[in-house]
Formats: structure tokens, sequence, C-alpha cells
């Protein structure tokens, strides 16, 4: 399907928009809901809604993103679900690692992987959107980076595929 969208129907970068869009969208719905369920058990600063809220739009379209760039990168949906899911898991307990828990060189390993993938910097902008004192420009604008590196990645991704 893709090779007859790309005949004239719609450009790779506006297919690679869309779905970073539209995957945006859906991890946006799971993300507020996440946070509206942790309120039920953990004392969230409602008054605060409008520093989250964007925090979890920007981390649901890194993550959108960054499904669309594994998306492309295998060419198949199936593919695509488990390289995310066996990816990500991994990635998610390595940006929860502390600073001195590990030894330095292996800390160090870890914060270039982290800043590869947007699990740390998508904590960190919430942590600042949900408590005061955390800075948020930094991880925002890391995220941006990452949303922006992951679509050129796919649409070259998407622009070889079409090529074969």
């Amino acid at each position: 399907m893709l090779t007859r969208l790309l005949r004239g129907l719609a450009p790779r970068s506006t297919i690679v928009i869309e779905k970073t869009l539209l995957a945006g969208i859906c991890a946006l719905i799971v993300g507020t809901v996440m946070v509206l369920a942790f309120g039920a058990f953990v004392d969230i600063r409602w008054e605060r809604a409008y520093y989250w809220w964007p925090a979890i739009v920007v981390a649901a379209l890194s993550f959108g993103a960054a499904g669309v760039m594994v998306g492309a990168a295998s060419g198949d949906v199936r593919a695509a679900s488990l390289a995310s899911f066996m990816i990500g898991l991994p990635l998610t307990a390595a940006a929860l690692v502390p600073k001195g828990a590990v030894s330095d060189g292996l800390y160090s390993v870890l914060q270039v992987i982290n800043s590869i993938f947007p699990f740390k910097p998508s904590l960190d902008l919430l942590r600042a959107g949900l408590s005061p004192g955390f800075d948020a420009l930094v991880p925002g604008i890391h995220l941006a980076v990452l949303i922006v590196a992951y679509c050129l990645i796919a649409s070259f991704a998407i622009k070889r595929r079409a090529s074969i």
C-alpha cells in the first residue's frame, strides 16, 4: 500500500507526519488516562495541569515519531511491534537508573543511550510538569530534536523501501 501512496497520492513527509501525529494522539490519550489514574493513588497537583499536560503532548509525539521510525525501518507491522517492545523495555529500565546505582562508566554509557531515545527526556519533562523546581526547557528541546530526527530517519527509510 505504501508504494501506491508514494506514486503520487502523498509525499513521504506527509505520510511520516500524519502517522506521527496519529501515533502521538493515541499516546496522548493513554498518557492522560495514566496520569488521571495515578491521581487516584498519588497526590497530583491538578492546578499544574497546564504544565504537565503539554509535557504529555510532547512526550506522546516523541514516542509516536519513534514508533513510526521503527515501523518504517522494519517495513512490517508485526516486526515493528515486536522490535518496539524489545527495545522499549530495557530502555525504560535504563531511564530509571539513578546516578550512583551503577559504576560511573556504565552510568555514562546509559546517559548516551538515554539521549538517543525519548524515555529519559520524557520522564524529565513530565517531572518538570508535575513538580515545581525542575527545568522543562532542556528535556523539551531534547524531545523536539528527537521528533525531527526520528521523522527524518523514517522518511529516508520509506524512500529506501520505495526504491527497492
